[in-house]
């Protein structure tokens, strides 16, 4: 499905802005005595010089959107814009050859009317996933282990995977698309038709 979307998106990575929401550090073990993961990237805003919004706008903080905990105006909501193109949002990264990265996203559809969601990561690898957030399924996906769908509750479902960084560009990029996974196609620019997004981490295992 994502057919030639890595060469696009490699020739693009010149229109990419500079990402400030590098966090250092570790996040909570989940396993004792196991040390935990290394936090690469985190984000609970996707908006500003970290993304590129691509044929779909942003509306930070919606006031009237409950966050997986049930807080009021702490999430984004992503919709798409009435062009036939892609709709996708975008960040660039920088990871190393051979490293296995786990990529997490924490994400709930507007309504029913649009919900699969490719999460792209694009070096030499192009690493991706799939997900009908409707039905939980995994309708695609490519050079990924571990995948995984979990409700975390309000409606909001963590989507993860994991992947080895081959080298080249890097970057994600986080879709919407049609049911049959169609990615190009005419937007409706109208917010029922949109997903909301609470967080997402990029981590690779303590040495």
């Amino acid at each position: 499905m994502m057919g030639d979307l890595y060469e696009r998106r490699v020739e693009g990575l010149g229109s990419l802005g500079n990402l400030g929401s590098m966090v250092g550090g570790s996040a909570e073990p989940e396993t004792p005595g196991v040390p935990a993961p290394i936090v690469d990237y985190s984000w609970t805003s996707f908006t500003g010089v970290d993304w590129t919004a691509n044929d779909v706008q942003v509306d930070p903080d919606v006031s009237t959107i409950e966050n997986s905990a049930g807080v009021l105006g702490q999430n984004d909501r992503m919709i798409e814009l009435g062009t036939t193109a892609l709709h996708y949002l975008s960040a660039s990264t920088t990871l190393t050859l051979g490293t296995v990265y786990t990529v997490s996203l924490v994400v709930k559809p507007v309504g029913t009317l649009r919900n699969v969601i490719y999460l792209n990561t694009y070096d030499a690898s192009q690493a991706y996933i799939a997900v009908n957030l409707a039905t939980q399924a995994v309708i695609d996906s490519l050079h990924a282990s571990g995948i995984s769908v979990t409700a975390v509750g309000n409606g909001y479902y963590r989507l993860q995977f994991s992947f080895t960084s081959a080298g080249g560009a890097h970057g994600l990029d986080i879709f919407e698309a049609l049911d049959d996974g169609t990615l190009s196609y005419a937007g409706t620019n109208l917010p029922s038709y949109g997903i909301i997004l609470e967080s997402l981490t990029i981590t690779h295992p303590a040495a």
